[in-house]
């Protein structure tokens, strides 16, 4: 009985990642790879989970990694924001589109807590979102949270929301 189950679970695995390699929804999970396997979880599981601190924090490296290629969500302090990032940033002169790399590295209107919170990646090779998501320690989860944080109360402030 264990061998089938073991067998399934495989199965189910690799029927995930096959979904993953196949979907259209976020270019960055093709990128991402779970690497730690835990003794109290069945399947991989990526490390910044696995960090103790507070979950509303680690719940903004979650959000960044489900970003869609056409829409931005986030969800912090009971408020929700969300923008289509197909459009042009109307709150910079720009003229790029307001998608997340845009939000986290490119709009001047944020670069007072950019530089502040995510002066660890804004050198050219730094400067991606997969390498703020890709195993952050606590203190990296810390900076990016109270970016976003800022940056959004900001953004909120600028169009009148």
């Amino acid at each position: 009985m264990d061998e089938i189950l073991s067998t399934y679970e495989i199965q189910l695995i690799v029927e995930d990642y096959h979904r993953l390699e196949s979907s259209s929804y976020c270019t960055l999970y093709k990128e991402l790879k779970p690497k730690h396997k835990t003794e109290n979880m069945k399947s991989n599981t990526s490390s910044y989970i696995l960090l103790a601190g507070p979950i509303d924090r680690t719940r903004v490296i979650a959000q960044i990694r489900l970003v869609g290629n056409t829409k931005v969500n986030f969800f912090l302090n009971k408020m929700g924001y969300n923008w289509n990032s197909d459009e042009e940033c109307n709150i910079c002169n720009l003229h790029e589109n307001e998608d997340l790399h845009h939000f986290l590295f490119k709009c001047p209107h944020f670069s007072s807590v950019r530089n502040c919170y995510l002066k660890k990646w804004l050198s050219d090779s730094q400067c991606s979102v997969r390498n703020i998501v890709e195993n952050p320690s606590r203190l990296d989860i810390n900076n990016v949270y109270f970016y976003v944080q800022a940056a959004l109360k900001i953004r909120a402030f600028l169009r009148n929301e």
